[in-house]
């Protein structure tokens, strides 16, 4: 079986975990809705519009394309137009691990990008594909192959360890975080 988690992190102190996980949900909420503004000024263009039509504009614009969004998150299909953004968590022998989606080629991808310089995580991806990187160690790399494997790789579900997801976006709840209210209110002020 090949095992390809390139992006992946460990958290470096396992008791820290609820205060973490709660800090990372905020920055991932206020991330998401971030990329989501700029999806919408992308698709919006030049925007010169006075004495409030701009909310109707934007929330006309917002409706379309999360109805579209709606529509194939119900059919398990992916589109331009996915705003998913998750964490998977998985919990083993101690360890926090830590799986973010999207991580690429996605309009909302750049909300996970803080992980990349968040002092409490660790890299920890791994692919059997290839060699290992050159700043791991041959043990150490095989040391994650097995770890990875335990977790995500036992032939039946009820051998794997336990895995949470955090939903920062889905399409069930999207409203909660890509909020057209505000950035209308906020294009306002800028206009």
């Amino acid at each position: 079986m090949s095992t390809c988690i390139y992006t992946a992190y460990r958290l470096k102190d396992p008791t820290t975990f609820e205060e973490w996980l709660a800090d990372t949900k905020r920055t991932a909420i206020e991330n998401a809705y971030q990329c989501y503004k700029q999806e919408m000024i992308r698709l919006l263009g030049d925007l010169s519009i006075k004495d409030g039509a701009i909310y109707d504009i934007v929330s006309l614009k917002h409706h379309e394309i999360m109805s579209e969004y709606k529509k194939v998150g119900s059919q398990l299909e992916r589109c331009h137009f996915d705003f998913d953004v998750e964490l998977w968590i998985n919990m083993y022998r101690g360890n926090v691990y830590l799986r973010p989606y999207p991580t690429d080629r996605s309009i909302m991808a750049s909300t996970w990008h803080f992980l990349q310089t968040d002092e409490a995580v660790e890299e920890y991806g791994y692919w059997n594909n290839v060699d290992h990187p050159e700043e791991i160690s041959e043990d150490e790399w095989i040391d994650r192959g097995t770890v990875w494997d335990k977790m995500l790789g036992a032939p039946h579900y009820k051998d794997r360890c336990p895995t949470m997801a955090l939903n920062i976006v889905e399409w069930r709840t999207y409203y909660l975080v890509l909020d057209d209210q505000r950035l209308a209110q906020e294009l306002q002020e800028n206009t």
